[in-house]
């Protein structure tokens, strides 16, 4: 099974900042290749002197792809693996739309090969959020199906910030929620934890700090396969992601695991050479070091007997 690209789907309202976002993330200089699906070029700021002929892929100066969307997403995700090299994927969903149809296609057979769904980050308004959701139900799908809240604006907002959550709070109780502006959020929120320890440990080029920390655990044991799922089910609160290779006490044998938010994947590793020891890596906020010790520890503790 060949490597698979992972990806983060953008939603959010008409005006919440999306396409701030997306320039945020295809003009900066953070040395990830970046691939991001969009529905128009023009909204992108890409000079219409650089898409040549017919083709729909546009090499941006930092190395970063951008692609627009035919009538047949599925189709162009094919396209897209098929012809460039990147590292993480960023699909655009339109202003009005529920995010879910477009993570359901990722996960289709003949797609789901090639594409993981890392996270679903929605953008809020939080100067008009009360508007956008009296206008569209929409808008509140695009907050519940989320695992990542980036609340913009924030400098604009009227209301006292604590409010603006409460409010969030009542659609989608457990993602994480980021106070920004301008739509310049830590890159270790967008991809993947491999990026986003690399990025941890360099010195930061802005002066938005991320609020991850991370925390690792190996072991040479064997890991219950029913109590690790259980211990992925039933993550702290702090952990918003987990990924690693762990070596399993069923006929899966090494399995990937890739948990974002609540969202669980672990798949049979097909890794030529498997590691010498399993590794899971904990992302979150305000880390328990010794609940996770404690938590890793009591699935070895029963795998080995």
């Amino acid at each position: 099974m060949q490597h698979r690209i992972s990806s983060t789907i953008i939603s959010g309202f008409l005006g919440s900042g999306k396409t701030t976002l997306l320039n945020w993330i295809l003009n900066a200089d953070h040395g990830v290749k970046v691939a991001v699906i969009v529905n128009e070029f023009g909204q992108v700021g890409i000079d219409g002197s650089r898409l040549k002929g017919a083709s729909q892929f546009v090499e941006l100066d930092n190395g970063c792809l951008c692609c627009a969307i035919n009538d047949d997403l599925q189709k162009t995700l094919l396209q897209l693996k098929k012809e460039a090299t990147f590292e993480h994927l960023v699909i655009e969903t339109t202003g009005i739309a529920d995010p879910l149809p477009v993570a359901w296609t990722l996960t289709k057979p003949g797609i789901s090969e090639h594409y993981t769904i890392e996270t679903i980050l929605t953008v809020v308004d939080a100067l008009n959020l009360e508007q956008a959701l009296q206008t569209s139900n929409e808008a509140a799908l695009q907050i519940e199906r989320a695992d990542l809240l980036a609340l913009n604006k924030i400098d604009l907002a009227t209301k006292h910030l604590d409010d603006i959550h409460q409010h969030i709070r009542t659609l989608n109780a457990h993602a994480p929620i980021i106070n920004t502006a301008h739509g310049k959020i830590d890159w270790s929120y967008i991809f993947n934890d491999t990026h986003a320890a690399k990025l941890l440990e360099e010195p930061k080029k802005t002066h938005h700090h991320t609020a991850f920390e991370a925390w690792t655990f190996q072991s040479h044991l064997l890991f219950d396969e029913m109590l690790l799922e259980d211990l992925l089910y039933g993550l702290p609160e702090y952990i918003y992601r987990v990924k690693g290779i762990v070596h399993l006490d069923s006929e899966m044998g090494w399995a990937d695991v890739n948990t974002v938010a609540g969202r669980i994947d672990v798949q049979q590793s097909h890794t030529p050479q498997p590691p010498q020891e399993s590794t899971l890596v904990f992302i979150g906020t305000k880390l328990e070091i010794e609940e996770l010790q404690s938590l890793c520890q009591k699935i070895l503790l029963k795998a080995s007997h």
